[in-house]
Formats: structure tokens, sequence, C-alpha cells
């Protein structure tokens, strides 16, 4: 029996005037794939058949497919046997997963997901375990009202950095800081209380006072 063609509208399948209102269902091998239109062979001949709506594993050449047809059209109902090691699932349309209580994916390997648009993640709470975390945005936003952040060791890396705090806070146990360019800071009053020592060294140094400067102690060395 030949083939019919992949760009029929309503594959027919030669039946004998008897069964051709009726729907009958039989394992099939698919041979090739044509758009959303399957190739395949079985005891009723060959054609080409879409996928039912209830089929949402795609079949691949060399799959073993259970195929219905009332001898005007086909379905491929469901695919009985792979051949191959990958599995596709196809949705036509837009999907909702509902589930009355927790819903849960596992892996063996790895879990990738993509889209073409945006993916949100939304839930009162949301955690993430890993051993190794890894961001890469060209532009990232995060607002929120508070953040915590714990780390046994923090390093940053930028080539511009500005800052705008209404109050900030920094307690340190040492701290060190160098700048190989120009430092300027400003402020309407500055304190500085120093429990032992402080020093400054320059190789030129100016102190100026617009109204007073003030330096006491019990011992005071200039020159």
């Amino acid at each position: 029996m030949s083939c019919l063609s992949s760009s029929s509208e309503q594959p027919s399948i030669a039946q004998e005037p008897s069964q051709i209102a009726q729907w009958q269902t039989v394992p099939a091998k698919v041979y090739v794939q044509a758009g959303q239109r399957w190739g395949v062979l079985g005891t009723m001949g060959c054609c080409f058949a879409p996928l039912a709506a209830s089929c949402l594993l795609q079949p691949q050449v060399g799959d073993l497919v259970l195929l219905t047809f009332d001898g005007r059209q086909a379905y491929i109902l469901a695919v009985l046997e792979r051949s191959g090691q990958t599995a596709q699932l196809q949705l036509p349309a837009d999907t909702v997963v509902r589930s009355a209580g927790s819903v849960r994916v596992q892996a063996g390997g790895g879990l990738h997901l993509q889209a073409a648009q945006a993916v949100v993640l939304q839930g009162a709470d949301v955690a993430l375990q890993a051993e190794q975390y890894l961001l890469q945005a060209r532009n990232v936003h995060l607002a929120g009202q508070s953040l915590h952040s714990y780390f046994a060791q923090r390093q940053e890396y930028s080539g511009q950095r500005q800052q705008v705090d209404g109050q900030s806070q920094l307690h340190a146990g040492q701290r060190v800081t160098r700048v190989a360019g120009h430092d300027d800071y400003a402020a309407a009053s500055q304190r500085l209380v120093i429990e032992r020592d402080w020093r400054v060294r320059a190789r030129s140094a100016e102190l100026r006072g617009a109204q007073r400067v003030v330096v006491d102690g019990q011992q005071v060395h200039l020159g």
C-alpha cells in the first residue's frame, strides 16, 4: 500500500466499506516526521497523522506509537516504546498546572529552565540551596524592606560604584583602606575618637581653620 503525503488535509486509509465509520486502534512505527505530522507504518498500511491533544510526549523516528483511525483521519494517541534516550513533551497552548497539594520536580541530572520571555518565581517564601550559585545578568535590580547577608569571606569588584545611604554604620575588627588616586571627603561635621595612636604622614600637609585651630596635649612637638 502506498504511503499518503504529509500535506494531505485529511489522510485517508484504505478500508473495507463496512469499516469506514469505525474507529480502530493499532500499534504503528514512526518512520518520518513532517512538521506537526508523523509518518507511521503498521498493519493498516502507512499514513501521516497528527498528535491527539492528550498525547504530550513527542514521538521520534523509530518509536512505537498507538494509532487510532476511522478510514478518513488518524491520530497518534500515545507513545508505547521509545527508540531514543531523549523525551520531549510539547504543550500546544498556554498551560496551567494546578495541584491541591505540593508539587516536587526531581531530576537525576541537571534541571534547565529556558523561556523566550520572562521567568517569574512567586511565593510567600523562596528558598535556594546550592553548593555554588552563579548569577549573570546585564542589569540587576534588588528592592525590599530589609536585606541581610552573612558571608565567611566576601570580595567585590566594580568599575564604578555609587552608594547613597540615609544612615550608615560600619563596625569592623580591623580595616585597611588604600586609594591609588585621589580621595575626596566632605562632611558637615566630623568627629574622630582614637583610643591609642593617630598618625598622619604626607609629603605636604595643610591644616586650616576659618575661625579657630586648637592643638592641645601634654606634649606638643612642632618641627
